[in-house]
């Protein structure tokens, strides 16, 4: 059972991603509520875009935080805890996306009534979100690597264990996917830097 009895005395903001990790591992939920608290904005904007409607991707937030937590003795305290958090959603997005696919054409028309008034604002809001575009046109790996790299600021090896692939594939990856993302992009919409890099 977890403790709330912080095995350190510096205050747990001022903690790395990797510290907090370690301590919640330890059994410290006054870590892993550090955790869920850092964490929840980053994956809520990351995972909305892949989902058809916003209590579709809050269920994915919960679904990630409690795997996280029950497979904390899985992660490697020396590698970055940012990408294998990612991995988990991404990994459970893909579950949820499938699982959309096999809703009856009623089961979504019950839903999409349920929820008339949020779909409009979230349909408006994909309609204008230049990642909500990309979650569309890209593949799962394309938009995960592209996330990491541009919205996380994460380096390709750091990147690469989050989609199985070697740092230089992770390249390559993301050049292609900013030259797809580019040429289906709306005449609204406007490519921002740094996702104009052209070099692979």
């Amino acid at each position: 059972m977890p403790n709330r009895q912080s095995p350190s005395t510096h205050p747990l903001l001022e903690r790395s991603d990797e510290e907090l990790a370690r301590e919640s591992r330890a059994g410290s939920l006054l870590a892993f509520e550090t955790v869920v608290s850092r964490f929840e904005p980053r994956l809520m904007a990351f995972l909305l875009p892949r989902c058809v409607n916003r209590d579709d991707a809050e269920d994915a937030l919960q679904q990630t935080f409690l795997a996280v937590w029950r497979c904390l003795h899985q992660y490697d305290p020396e590698r970055p805890f940012a990408p294998w958090v990612f991995t988990i959603a991404a990994r459970i997005v893909i579950k949820t996306q499938q699982r959309d696919r096999r809703r009856t054409a009623r089961e979504r028309s019950v839903a999409n009534d349920d929820h008339e008034n949020d779909s409009s604002e979230f349909n408006a809001e994909r309609d204008n979100n230049i990642w909500m575009h990309a979650a569309r046109v890209l593949t799962n790996d394309a938009y995960t690597a592209l996330w990491l790299r541009y919205a996380e600021n994460m380096e390709p090896q750091h990147i690469g264990p989050a989609i199985g692939k070697r740092p230089g594939a992770v390249r390559v990856l993301l050049h292609r996917a900013r030259q797809r993302l580019a040429s289906t992009l709306p005449a609204s919409m406007t490519m921002t830097s740094p996702l104009q890099e052209t070099s692979p």
